[in-house]
């Protein structure tokens, strides 16, 4: 019998142990883009959100067409992106007449990269 358990408890042991190994989950960046602008009571600059500014997000690689996603910032100023695997992705950001080029950042599988870029008018 107490073969029997130590039996039982060696296979939940080992059930538990393998489905909680490391599953692939995607990897996400997340471009903030924020702008001066003046605060007319108190006469100071603050950072507020860039809305609509388009961030583009590639890959610059012959044969990786796929990757290339044009999004615009939400209210927050935000542009989300999500890729189901590791990579090396570029991203551009553009907003009225300012233009941040080539940037690039690292996506790994379950992380969140998150870049601000601030323009300066």
């Amino acid at each position: 019998m107490r073969n029997i358990i130590g039996v039982a408890a060696l296979i939940l042991a080992f059930t538990i142990t393998s489905s909680s190994c490391k599953k692939n989950k995607d990897a996400k960046a997340i471009i903030t883009v924020v702008k001066d602008s003046l605060n007319f009571i108190t006469g100071d600059t603050v950072q507020v959100p860039a809305v609509q500014a388009v961030v583009r997000f590639y890959l610059d690689q012959i044969g990786a067409e796929h990757i290339d996603t044009n999004i615009f910032t939400d209210t927050r100023g935000k542009a989300e992106f999500v890729w189901f695997e590791d990579a090396i992705i570029q991203y551009d950001v553009v907003y009225a007449n300012y233009s941040n080029l080539e940037n690039f950042l690292i996506l790994e599988q379950g992380e969140t990269v998150e870049r601000t870029v601030s323009i300066n008018d």
